[in-house]
């Protein structure tokens, strides 16, 4: 790579990690507004909540692979061998910084800074991602019990009726009293 094609290279991930950087705090908004809905019970504000991280993680998904690409050509480029795991953009910048020391300062120390501000977002942003993954979770058992209860409920209190609309078995007691 030439000089200019090298930097133009860390510039553009630079801005993909300011991008990163930026979808996970506006994806902050989104986790308090679902968060607030959950304790109201909320579903329909729910639901399209729902909608609106499926977008946030196809952008975050997209974001990341043009991230995870960018890592893999400055590591041919560094000669990085490659192993099972993914080189992390934390050691691409390293290994940058140590190969490209002198002549690319202002470039590297720019990169530094977008990949530093990324990873202090990741830190902020994942505990309460996890937290939110934790709520949702214990809201779909709610839910999930919730309706096998009322299920059982009327499946105890049926009462199977004839051509006549008269009860061919009597209805059991239940605690429900429906009328008709």
């Amino acid at each position: 790579m030439t000089p200019d094609i090298l930097v133009k290279k860390m510039e553009a991930l630079g801005r993909l990690c300011q991008q990163l950087e930026g979808a996970l705090a506006a994806f902050d908004t989104v986790l308090d507004r679902e968060n607030t809905a959950i304790a109201r019970s909320d579903i329909h504000e729910l639901e399209s909540i729902t909608q609106e991280k499926v977008a946030f993680g196809m952008g975050v998904e997209d974001r990341a692979q043009k991230i995870r690409k960018a890592i893999d050509e400055f590591a041919a480029y560094l000669q990085i061998p490659h192993s099972n795991e993914p080189i992390q953009l934390e050691e691409i910048l390293h290994q940058l910084e140590k190969n490209l020391a002198g002549s690319f300062d202002e470039a590297l120390a720019t990169l530094g800074g977008h990949v530093k501000a990324l990873a202090a977002e990741r830190q902020r942003i994942f505990p309460k991602i996890e937290a939110n993954a934790y709520m949702v979770k214990k809201l779909l058992q709610y839910h999930r019990e919730t309706y096998a209860f009322w299920q059982a409920v009327a499946s105890e209190s049926e009462a199977v009726y004839g051509k006549t609309g008269k009860a061919v078995t009597a209805p059991k007691k239940s605690i429900l009293t429906v009328r008709t």
